[in-house]
Formats: C-alpha cells, sequence, structure tokens
C-alpha cells in the first residue's frame, strides 16, 4: 500500500485511528507495529511517549497501559483473518479510561485500528447501575418494614410505596403507585390527608400525628403518622414522605389498660374509705379521727369530746351480745345525726368508746343535751346512760401526734372523772 495515501488516511479521520503492520517470522504473527496514528490515537499517550508511538510494538504498547494484552492481541490476530473484529469496555488503569475499539483489515499485512472514548458513557452507565442497585437496596428495606411508607409528589401523586402500603389496599389495587390522592381515598378522607400534607410543608419538617385512616374494608384504623417534606440538592421542595404504623391494637390496650388503671383506682379508693370506717357501726374509726384532726383549720378552736357508755356490759350480759351491736349501732347513728345538725362529726374509737369533733363557734354544749341522749338510751336499758369528757383542740394537737395524745389523755381523764362522779352520787 501506497504509504503516502495511508497517511492521508489517518491525518484526515477526526476519530482515533491507527493503521498496525503485522510482523511476521516464517509467515507467522508475533506482533505488530505502529505504522501510522493520527493526533486523536497519540493524545491518548503522554507528552514524552507520543513522539515513540510510531514504529512501536503492539505488545509493548499494552503492557505500558496495562491493558488487556492477550484478549486485544487476539482481537487483532482475528481481523487480519475475518477482517473485522470489535471489543468494548476496554480500560485503560493508568488514565482511568474506557475505550470501544474496532479493527478492520485493510490489507493482508495491515489493519486499522479505531479508538473512541467512551468514559463518560460508562460514567453514566456506572452511575445508572449504581442508582438501579440503590433503589434496589432501598426497595427491598423498604419492602421489609411492617410500617407503610409513601412518597408523593406536590400533587398527591404516588411515586413509591411499600409491600405494606399495597397490602392495605390489596382489595381494589395491585399497587397504588402512580394513583392520586383522590384515586385512592373516599370524598370524606381527601381533606383531612391534604390538611396534613399542607401541614407538612407549611412546618418545613416532620410532624407526628395519631389519626384515624381509612381501611380497604370500609372500617378505620388508628395509625401513628410521620409526614415529612423532601427537598432536592437545591433545597426546593419536590414531594412528601409519610410513614404510617397501625397502632389500632395498642390503643384498644392502652385504653383497656388505663380502664383498668381508673377500676383499680376506684377500687383503691372504696378500700381506703373502708379502712376509714367502723366495721359495726359505719361511722369513722379511729384511723380517721387522727387523719381529720390533722387537716382541722389551725386558724379556729375545736372541741374534742369524748363519750363512753355507762354500764354497757350489763347490755350484753342481761340481752345477748347481738342486742348490744344494735344498741351501739342505734347509739352511733343517733349520735352522729345529732352533731351533723352542729357541722360537727362522730367516730367510734373503739368498744363503747366514742368521739366527736366540732368548730366552737357552731354552739353545740353537750351538757344541753345530756339528758336528750340519756333518755334515748334508757330506752335499751334502763341503767344505760353516758359520760363524757371535754377538751380544745389546739393548733399543735392539729399538726402532732404527740400533742394530739396529751389532748386525748386530758380529754379521757375529764371522762373518767364524769363516771366517777356518776357512781359516787
Amino acid at each position: 500500500m501506497d504509504s503516502q495515501l495511508l497517511k492521508e488516511i489517518v491525518a484526515n479521520m477526526p476519530l482515533a485511528y491507527a493503521v498496525l503492520e503485522t510482523q511476521r517470522d516464517n509467515n507467522v504473527i508475533r506482533d505488530f507495529i505502529v505504522y501510522e496514528a493520527n493526533h486523536a490515537f497519540l493524545s491518548f499517550f503522554d507528552d514524552s511517549f507520543k513522539k515513540e508511538v510510531k514504529g512501536s510494538r503492539v505488545r509493548a504498547l499494552l503492557k505500558h497501559f496495562d491493558m488487556e494484552e492477550h484478549k486485544i492481541f487476539d482481537s487483532l490476530l482475528k481481523t487480519i483473518e475475518d477482517k473485522e473484529n470489535h471489543i468494548k469496555d476496554i480500560h485503560l488503569p493508568k488514565i482511568d479510561r474506557y475505550l470501544e475499539l474496532k479493527f478492520t483489515r485493510i490489507s493482508e499485512n495491515h489493519l486499522v485500528v479505531y479508538m473512541m472514548d467512551i468514559t463518560e458513557k460508562m460514567s453514566v452507565e456506572l452511575l445508572k447501575n449504581e442508582l438501579e442497585e440503590n433503589h434496589a437496596i432501598l426497595r427491598t428495606a423498604l419492602d421489609s418494614t411492617p410500617d407503610m411508607v409513601a412518597v408523593k409528589d406536590l400533587n398527591g401523586k404516588y411515586l413509591m410505596v411499600n409491600n405494606a402500603v399495597n397490602t392495605h389496599y390489596a382489595n381494589r389495587f395491585n399497587t397504588i403507585e402512580g394513583k392520586t390522592i383522590e384515586e385512592v381515598y373516599p370524598d370524606q378522607e381527601i381533606p383531612k390527608v391534604k390538611e396534613l400534607d399542607q401541614e407538612a410543608i407549611k412546618n418545613g419538617k416532620a410532624i407526628r400525628k395519631k389519626v384515624s385512616v381509612f381501611t380497604d374494608d370500609d372500617t378505620y384504623v388508628v395509625s401513628d403518622i410521620t409526614r415529612s417534606p423532601i427537598y432536592n440538592h437545591e433545597n426546593q421542595l419536590i414531594g412528601l414522605i409519610s410513614v404510617g404504623r397501625d397502632i389500632s391494637e395498642e390503643e384498644e390496650n392502652r385504653k383497656a389498660l388505663e380502664k383498668k388503671h381508673e377500676e383499680l383506682q376506684r377500687l383503691t379508693e372504696k378500700f381506703k374509705q373502708l379502712s376509714y370506717k367502723d366495721d359495726l357501726t359505719k361511722l369513722d374509726n379511729r384511723r380517721k379521727f387522727y387523719r381529720d384532726i390533722k387537716s382541722l383549720d389551725v386558724n379556729k378552736l375545736y372541741s374534742l369530746i369524748l363519750l363512753d357508755l355507762n354500764n354497757f356490759k350489763s347490755v350484753n350480759d342481761d340481752y345477748g351480745h347481738n342486742y348490744g351491736d344494735k344498741t351501739l349501732t342505734d347509739y352511733a347513728h343517733f349520735i352522729e345525726e345529732l352533731i351533723s345538725e352542729y357541722g360537727g362529726f362522730a367516730y367510734r374509737i373503739g368498744g363503747d368508746e366514742f368521739a366527736i369533733v366540732v368548730d366552737n363557734d357552731n354552739g353545740f354544749v353537750i351538757e344541753d343535751h345530756l339528758d336528750y341522749i340519756n333518755r334515748f338510751l334508757a330506752n335499751y336499758h334502763e341503767n344505760l346512760s353516758l359520760a363524757y369528757g371535754q377538751t380544745i383542740i389546739d393548733s399543735k394537737s392539729k399538726k402532732n401526734s404527740v400533742y394530739l395524745d396529751v389532748t386525748l389523755k386530758s380529754a379521757d381523764k375529764l371522762l373518767y372523772d364524769f363516771k366517777n362522779k356518776i357512781n359516787d352520787d
């Protein structure tokens, strides 16, 4: 082939071309040399090496670029036999470029190498593959979660949903991807869904709420839903992501637990009140007496009157304990009704001993009622009568149990002084 013609062909080609010539030994091709190369071809080599390219052996060039020597050399040999060959995606590690090679035989001992830089194309392909791989990972992750996850654009169109969402609407749709809010929700639910979307957009951050969600079988479930706006790299709002969990069972359990807790509180309060009551007479007992004393107004004076039934033993001895219990019960109600007219309180302290606490300003005077009480007691036994001891509850007694005990002992002493006076008479 005319060398000048080859030079003209190669020099005027806009893409990277080179003409290779076979080197034979006993008619066996041992190597190729670069017979001619254009500027585009030489641009793949550094400046210090460009002058040496022409006339270089191909095997040496392949080693220089750490290229796939055997694969490319076999393709060159095949091209001499078959006229044309093609290799895609050859990587040049030293300069991190990807090439596409095409070989065409132009004579028995010459072939043209066509090289196209496909680095950008490969970068796009690699990026596409990476995105597809990441998308597959994201999809697998979303489908693995039991929570319902949905991504919508600003027009309310569902761009991506996971298996949990599709399962939720399985009776009506294979998938809701590509569908709008209006297509998925009943008319009465659409304003509520849009309102939640707008709230998340307005806040510019995630919002979390418990809401009733319409289901595929025309019922409602309670869902814990988080909505968050999605922004692109330029901080422009492009959509919304919603993550929801059906918490209906949790809510039912919570309500049942609250109901049990309230019931337990009522029972606790009931037992507490019962613990303050005397089993027989149903009056407040000694425990309640001590509690009430501590809660009295420190700025007021109160009378403490201890009551005791004289000769109550005779009631039990003469008529039996059942009659004695009835006597105590009737007497307790009688005293309670009497003192309540003066805003006072009656307590059974123990046995046939009772206590009255009343505000001094209310005008209750025990002596004024003594005959009335004794006439009542005489209905149960002729020897039954009342003894009492009265003292003042001061502010110290209201707040300190030690002082209260002193006050009680004082009233108790006056009570027995009264009893002794009756017995002496």
